[in-house]
């Protein structure tokens, strides 16, 4: 937040991080449960719940142009796959879920409530694992979210209420290592970048993709 609040200023040379004081608070639970269907078939169902809170408080540049604030969002979402192994090595996982999201953002002068009350019904979709080799397996897959929307917002006392419904589809590509140490194994996962995919390397296509992974998981075991 302190970064969009800089980049909202022009000309004023001032570093934010000495005029404003805030707090931040993130939770989030989750469990997984594997279930047995019939032959090289499981249910892996799952759920998970996020909580955030944000607040921030200018203490000493009135001509920082941005009022005070603070934010808070709550997360709940349930599902399951079916995992099916049709070959040995190859693993596929169509899913189905339901989510429901609620945020609430407060600025001075005006209130902004259920800002973000989302709920998707459904969200569906499918995952490949495809075992490469004994040490890199490669993953992909997409999903569709069926989500409706319902923003209030709050200003001079009056409150204005908008229903919309959107649907949105999102690609995934990922790369999983294991790596044997002596007696232990080292397992690195990748959450890859699908415009890399898309787009090709910089150096041959031309056009910018960005990082090469977008996140990655460490886990070592003995």
């Amino acid at each position: 937040m302190i970064d969009s609040a800089r980049d909202n200023i022009s000309g004023t040379n001032v570093d934010l991080e000495e005029d404003w004081s805030g707090s931040h608070f993130g939770l989030r639970l989750g469990g997984r449960w594997t279930f047995d269907f019939f032959d090289q078939t499981k249910i892996v169902a799952y759920t998970q719940f996020l909580l955030a809170s944000e607040s921030l408080d200018q203490v000493s540049n009135p001509a920082v142009p941005a009022p005070n604030r603070s934010y808070s969002g709550l997360t709940f979402a349930l599902g399951a796959d079916l995992r099916i192994e049709p070959f040995q090595g190859v693993i596929v996982s169509p899913g189905l879920g339901f989510y429901i999201g609620q945020q609430t953002l407060e600025n001075e002068g005006s209130v902004i409530k259920d800002a973000n009350l989302v709920v998707g019904l459904p969200y569906y979709g499918v995952a490949v694992d495809l075992k490469l080799a004994d040490w890199v397996a490669l993953r992909f897959g997409a999903q569709q979210f069926v989500d409706m929307y319902r923003t209030s917002d709050t200003a001079n006392g009056q409150t204005n209420t908008f229903t919309n419904t959107d649907v949105t589809t999102t690609f995934a590509w990922g790369l999983g290592f294991n790596i044997p140490v002596a007696e232990s194994a080292l397992a690195i996962d990748l959450a890859m970048n699908p415009a890399f995919f898309n787009n090709g390397p910089h150096v041959l296509s031309g056009t910018a993709t960005g990082q090469f992974a977008l996140n990655a998981a460490l886990r070592y075991s003995w």
